[in-house]
């Protein structure tokens, strides 16, 4: 089994423990590949002192059960329908920083992405959020339920029941990232979709 780095084995001695399983034979129907986790979700709300009556602050941490199953998949092929940005014409002058990322050492015509192009960051605003629904409904560990108690499977309606539970883009953006952990050593901040 590959030795993990100093990193790698402090993020587990902090955060839990590190279960090493050796596999010897792999056998159809034994999910080993599909991780679970809890996604911690903070909540506030604002109560009153029993003895002074004055208002305090109450914190509470949700404790939301997570996997992994099929998300990584799932991601590698929502991503061939991602938005494209427009192509533009630009000079490249020697010094700037297209020239020097083209290696150019002479002013001369290039084409470059325009990622500030309104219609762009519209479609990509929109691939980004439907994106991470999908991942937060694949990821959720528990069923929702609508208010008679029955299982909802249409996507649109588990979204509209989350937002009307009061589900946050702060705690949309804590599951997403906590599902798409589930199966790295180390959080990389710098390499969440979600972050520009």
């Amino acid at each position: 089994m590959e030795e993990l780095s100093q990193e790698e084995q402090q993020n587990f001695e902090d955060d839990g423990v590190l279960e090493e399983v050796d596999i010897s034979e792999f056998t159809e129907g034994n999910n080993i590949f599909e991780s679970h986790g809890i996604s911690r979700l903070k909540v506030t709300s604002v109560g009153s002192d029993p003895e002074t009556r004055k208002p305090i602050t109450v914190a509470r941490a949700l404790r939301v059960a997570i996997k992994s199953s099929g998300v990584s998949e799932f991601i590698e092929e929502f991503s061939k329908n991602s938005p494209t940005p427009p192509a533009v014409n630009k000079i490249a002058k020697p010094g700037s920083a297209i020239a020097k990322e083209l290696g150019i050492n002479k002013k001369q015509w290039v084409q470059v992405f325009d990622f500030t192009d309104p219609s762009y960051v519209k479609a990509n605003d929109a691939y980004r959020t439907e994106l991470g629904m999908k991942i937060v409904l694949m990821g959720l560990a528990s069923p929702i339920k609508d208010k008679e108690g029955n299982i909802v499977e249409d996507d649109k309606q588990k979204i509209r029941i989350l937002q009307g539970m009061g589900l946050t883009s702060e705690h949309f953006t804590q599951l997403v990232t906590d599902i798409t952990n589930l199966t790295k050593w180390a959080e990389v901040k710098d390499s969440d979709f979600l972050e520009e």
